[in-house]
């Protein structure tokens, strides 16, 4: 299959997932648009992994690489250059825009509040894996290689979400770079497919607001340089990043038979040291939780799955709308089937995987098609799981670009790998700067949950020592105030007068948006919120 045609099947599969809302406007029904987008979904994918086929196969008979001879090609490279970096500065400012406008809170996505308390424990020497209230109860059910990244930023005192944007646009910022050098190699079919991809990623809204309470950005460029690797069939590497990703998130092991299957066709005398670097990578990152209290890790990884599913996200209304075979079965009340078909269909993939490698066809494909076959039958049917299957795809699609049609060695990987990572960093921090030197007012917001509750929510271009000048009106003089600034509790204000000011230390702020909850012993009345300086 062309690369163009490969391109666009990946950006359908973009416009797919966030067309269930637009499809249910014009064909009606309950779960009818939903029904419909899986059966398209599953089908874009399948003709994809077919026409997919091995890259050294490719290499063989592809058109070889040129340079630019002519004001034609040059101007062709140009207005590549100038749609790449529009739409990448665009999906930047869109990402960043959604985190300076909406805070971190439990309401929207409780994860990343999850996230955050594991660290504040561990960093204060204790176990991260235990029951945190934010307020509902929630473990922490993922491994370190997902949230120990987020140490960095909050080590930095910026909002965590800025590192949830840059994992997000690892992709995008690949996708610009290798339109550009397929167009200066004069390969506009290639430039074409990684523009269709950079522009579906682009304007995918379910992207764009998973921004604010997203997670799993932060493993994302592990997918690209999993897919790479793959791409290159280099299996030690492979086998390590692979266990990196089921440490970040157990869905992950879906992938690892399809990888187990590649390395016993291709090169059998591999398969010894792969399971051994696989069973390494994925062991050694839980060791030391895993010594220091085994139940508590297991009951936060395994044990609290189960029973959070089936007693409370199974019986939410809103979990039959949702993409694949999971929700289908629960709105004809199936739910005891759920598991026996999630083990049927992936079975089938799993045999068809292993008649389709020795077939010729691409293996990073057909390790893309099983996780999109445990996506839709999974437990706990989410939108954004199909993010990691799509962007794994598109990864794998840059592999056969120009940028990396090179890049055969490891070290050849990793320094596109580390480039396209310092170049995301640096697109975020450019714009994030820039925003928020242009949008910090020192004024706040204010939002009331009930008569005693608010949450104020103010920017802040910087974590330093602030006065918070808070209005009150209807204390009597009697009432006190609870004060907790991004999680963080400080000391009861008693109210007198129809001002209070808080003085509020630099190592509770955060640069970006900050939230201050506040809980009243009487009903009162906010006023205006002011920072200074």
């Amino acid at each position: 299959m062309p690369l163009l045609a490969r391109g666009l099947l990946v950006g359908l599969l973009f416009v797919l997932l966030s067309s269930p809302p637009a499809l249910q406007q014009w064909i009606g029904g309950d779960t009818r648009a939903h029904v419909v987008v899986t059966i398209a979904m599953a089908m874009a994918a399948i003709a994809l992994v077919a026409g997919w086929t091995l890259i050294g196969e490719r290499r063989r008979t592809g058109p070889p690489a040129g340079r630019p001879e002519g004001g034609r090609y040059l101007s062709g490279y140009s207005w590549v250059g100038v749609l790449a970096a529009a739409l990448l500065i665009a999906t930047a400012h869109s990402w960043v825009r959604e985190i300076l406008t909406i805070p971190i809170d439990p309401y929207r996505g409780d994860m990343l509040v999850v996230v955050r308390e594991g660290l504040r424990r561990m960093l204060g020497g204790l176990n991260p894996y235990t029951i945190y209230h934010v307020p509902w109860a929630a473990p922490l059910p993922y491994g370190p290689v997902l949230w120990g990244p987020y140490a960095l930023p909050m080590a930095m005192r910026i909002d965590i979400r800025f590192l949830t944007v840059a994992g997000a646009l690892f992709i995008p910022t690949a996708c610009a770079i290798a339109a550009l050098v397929a167009a200066r190699r004069r390969q506009l079919a290639a430039a074409a497919a990684a523009l269709a991809v950079l522009a579906a990623i682009a304007m995918n809204g379910d992207l764009a607001r998973f921004t604010t309470i997203g997670h799993t950005p932060v493993y994302w460029p592990l997918i690209a340089l999993f897919a790479w690797l793959v791409s290159r069939e280099h299996w030690l590497s492979s086998a390590l990043t692979i266990g990196l990703l089921v440490v970040a998130r157990t869905t992950m092991v879906a992938i690892v038979p399809v990888l187990l299957m590649t390395v016993w066709i291709r090169d059998r005398r591999r398969i010894v040291s792969v399971c051994a670097v696989l069973a390494l990578a994925v062991a050694l990152p839980f060791l030391p939780f895993a010594i220091w209290d085994p139940r508590a890790l297991a009951y936060a990884l395994y044990g609290s799955y189960e029973t959070v599913i089936k007693t409370v996200v199974w019986p939410d209304p809103t979990v039959p709308h949702t993409i694949g075979l999971t929700g289908v079965l629960l709105t004809n009340h199936l739910n005891r089937w759920v598991e026996a078909v999630q083990i049927a269909v992936i079975v089938v993939v799993y045999a068809v995987c292993w008649r389709m490698i020795g077939r010729g066809r691409a293996p990073i494909a057909l390790m893309a098609l099983a996780l999109l076959a445990f996506s839709m039958t999974t437990l706990w049917p989410v939108y954004y799981i199909y993010f990691d299957v799509f962007l794994m795809m598109a990864a794998a699609l840059l592999a056969d670009t120009p940028w990396l049609a090179r890049a055969s060695s490891v070290t050849d990987v990793m320094r596109a790998w580390a480039g396209t990572a310092a170049a995301a960093l640096a697109v975020v921090a450019a714009t994030s700067l820039l925003m928020l030197r242009t949008h910090t007012t020192g004024r706040a917001t204010v939002t009331w949950r009930d008569p005693r509750t608010a949450s104020v929510v103010l920017m802040r271009p910087a974590a330093s020592t602030a006065f918070v000048d808070i209005q009150v009106a209807g204390s009597g003089g009697s009432s006190q105030m609870d004060v907790a600034v991004n999680g963080t509790r400080l000391r009861p204000v008693a109210l007198a007068g129809d001002h209070v000011i808080l003085s509020v230390p630099r190592e509770n702020w955060q640069v970006g948006l900050n939230t201050l909850d506040l809980a009243f012993t009487s009903p009162v009345t906010i006023g205006n919120v002011t920072v200074q300086p």
